[in-house]
């Protein structure tokens, strides 16, 4: 069903697109782009060793393992 509503609306959208894609292209090239899982897999990771630093008995091999 055509509504012009509707073809505004995707025109919109359209531009939208185009600025976020120029935004990324002209964005920073060092920074990865990482899935959403990836992120929760890292995050998980950082709470386990954030969890092992508060623990005095596993302080040491945390420190070593995210380097402070």
């Amino acid at each position: 069903m055509y509504h012009p509503s509707v073809k505004e609306k995707m025109t919109e959208l359209e531009a939208h697109k185009a600025e976020l894609t120029a935004l990324l292209a002209d964005g920073p090239s060092g920074y990865a782009r990482l899935s959403a899982e990836r992120c929760d897999d890292l995050c998980e990771q950082g709470r386990g060793v954030a969890g092992a630093l508060g623990q005095s008995d596993e302080r040491p091999e945390a420190a070593d393992a995210c380097g402070c």
